[in-house]
């Protein structure tokens, strides 16, 4: 169990990383900003802002999910409970939107499109699955 608290924490982690280096202005991986809204986010550049340096705190959400999800695994609490499932059934919900037809993007988005069935929508279920588990199994072994 603590092995896949650790492994959800460090793919939560490197998330959390990445859009911090985003929100800084870095493009990295993609080649430039309006690659970056179109492959990651399916939407021109125009139509949203990332938030400023001050709204760099958005990361501090998957870190604090990362923290718990360990915390759990280590010693299992009913408040790490109220958080966990919560988080775990965003992930799977954000999963679970990459087959839905309606979550589709219009023409020119065929990147995301891809990109989204291919790796966010599947990662996101993993992540959500693993969470779920590291919440929840603990109250069996007890």
């Amino acid at each position: 169990m603590i092995y896949l608290a650790w492994l959800i924490a460090g793919l939560l982690t490197a998330i959390a990383a990445i859009v911090f280096l985003w929100i800084m202005g870095l493009d990295f991986p993609f080649r430039s900003r309006e690659a970056l809204f179109g492959d990651l986010l399916g939407m021109h550049p125009i139509t949203i802002n990332l938030p400023g340096r001050a709204g760099a705190l958005i990361v501090l959400a998957p870190l604090g999910i990362a923290l718990v999800v360990v915390d759990q695994a280590i010693q299992p609490s009913s408040l790490n409970l109220l958080l966990l499932v919560p988080a775990a059934l965003i992930l799977l919900a954000r999963g679970a939107l990459a087959w839905m037809p309606f979550w589709r993007r219009p023409a020119g988005f065929e990147t995301f499109n891809r990109l989204d069935r291919a790796v966010y929508g599947p990662l996101a279920l993993l992540l959500g699955a693993g969470t779920a588990i590291v919440a929840i199994v603990p109250l069996f072994l007890r």
